[in-house]
């Protein structure tokens, strides 16, 4: 049986949405799946004024090293919406699953004779378009159109539900909890070492996380922040803050373990794997009290949370830690059980069955 992921475009830098297709892709490849990844590369390149036959070669170059960031199993196919001749592969395609809104379409109008599924991870409108350029309406039309939907979180499931004339499949978001764990006792830790994700994208928040911060600093000295992300870093960074542009998975494991607190404040976020990831490596959480993270925080059990956008009630909550190390290492070790409950083996297993429904 023949599995095609499609993706909205390749991608150099990494993607939380693509690592989760990506991940699936290499379970279903292991498990005896002939798996391929087909990215939807028609505006690639479009800005480079160069013939229409280079543009090809050099989009299928940089389809084939797909991803760079990611160990994709080698039996792997990759495919190129840019690619001539590709009827036989449309055709020799039993299950097609989309993975973003603007997929929904290519998977409905060239995948004809295979099963279609809807694999949704976040809620892509956004009215500021700094994130996606859909109408909610649009949107909404996506999950009304005839396939399996399957969604990450239960705030997606109760909204694909409203606007979808099928019932929605909820496959929660898992992580590698065998290598996401604690290496660095918790109580060992250096309590003044904060960690964040670091992203341009106003949804993200990152300038109220960071803000709430630097208050912190400036009551504790002693504060340390190491960052990472996919983008260069802000200007002038002081020397306090340590910063890792696309860290390895590695790296970012270890960063987990070398901090004790992990902040983080996004608007608004399909599932917020980020922050179980530092919750499974043994930090205590302080999040905004946005849909994704609420999937699996709990204030004042595992984690301590905010509302959306407010610094003062954030900066509150790190000085909390900073000053209870027995609070810190409380929720820490609560969150530790939390992500323990998050195994691949079930998502996998629920995934599986919802795409080979008949």
């Amino acid at each position: 049986m023949k599995i095609a992921f499609v993706l909205p475009r390749i991608s150099s830098v990494p993607i939380g949405g693509y690592k989760m297709v990506y991940e699936y892709a290499n379970k279903l490849s292991n498990d005896g799946f002939d798996v391929a990844i087909f990215y939807d590369n028609s505006l690639v390149m479009d800005k480079y004024k160069i013939p229409e036959f280079i543009k090809r070669f050099l989009i299928s170059k940089r389809t084939e090293k797909s991803p760079v960031w990611y160990e994709l199993n080698s039996n792997i196919e990759k495919k190129s919406s840019r690619d001539k001749n590709l009827d036989s592969f449309f055709a020799s395609v039993d299950i097609a699953i989309a993975t973003g809104a603007g997929t929904v379409n290519l998977v409905k109008n060239f995948f004809k004779k295979s099963k279609k599924v809807y694999f949704i991870q976040d809620f892509e409108a956004d009215k500021t378009g700094e994130s996606w350029s859909n109408s909610a309406e649009e949107v909404y039309n996506t999950y009304n159109a005839g396939l399996i939907n399957i969604t990450v979180s239960k705030w997606l499931k109760e909204i694909v539900d409203q606007k979808s004339d099928r019932e929605t499949i909820y496959v929660r978001n898992p992580l590698d909890i065998n290598k996401y764990k604690v290496l660095t006792p918790i109580n060992k830790r250096n309590q003044n070492t904060i960690g964040m994700l670091y992203h341009d994208r106003p949804r993200k928040g990152c300038k109220y996380t960071f803000e709430a911060i630097k208050r912190v600093r400036d009551k504790f000295p002693n504060v340390r922040l190491i960052m990472f992300g996919a983008c260069p870093p802000p200007k002038n960074l002081p020397t306090w803050i340590t910063y890792y542009e696309n860290a390895s998975q590695e790296q970012v494991i270890q960063i987990y373990n070398s901090i004790s607190i992990f902040a983080s404040g996004p608007v608004k976020e399909g599932f917020g794997l980020t922050s179980l990831e530092a919750m499974a490596c043994g930090t205590a959480l302080v999040s905004s009290d946005n849909l994704g993270a609420m999937e699996y925080a709990v204030d004042g059990k595992n984690a301590l949370l905010s509302p959306i956008k407010d610094v003062e009630s954030m900066e509150v909550n790190i000085e909390r830690l900073l000053e209870d190390d027995k609070k810190r290492i409380e929720l820490a070790s609560e969150g530790v059980k939390t992500a323990s409950n998050y195994s691949w083996s079930k998502a996998y297993s629920d995934f599986k069955e919802a795409i080979l429904l008949e």
